[in-house]
């Protein structure tokens, strides 16, 4: 017999983990963002703007922040594809 339990709270324990603010995995001298941040797992981007406000911007996939990190121009990049697309807060 298979115990839920063993499988079912670990994962919840970890669904419900807020990562620590990521905006510096990824430094860019864009003239938009200082650095952004992506977590997998919580699928949240973190970014910070060069004004030094940190955001957080929940359910971005992985083929969008892979996507943001290639782009040539970060600032056009997150203007059509992160702004107004997806819930986000400011963290600082």
């Amino acid at each position: 017999m298979v115990d839920h339990y063993k499988f079912t709270v670990p994962l919840q324990i970890a669904n419900d983990l807020v990562p620590y603010p990521m905006q510096g995995q990824n430094s860019t001298s864009s003239s938009a963002m200082n650095g952004f941040g992506h977590s997998i797992i919580s699928s949240v981007l973190d970014i910070e703007f060069t004004y030094g406000s940190v955001y957080r911007y929940d359910g971005v996939g992985n083929g969008t922040a892979n996507g943001l990190k290639s782009a040539t121009s970060k600032g056009a990049y997150f203007n059509e594809n992160i702004r107004g697309q997806y819930p986000y807060v400011q963290i600082y």
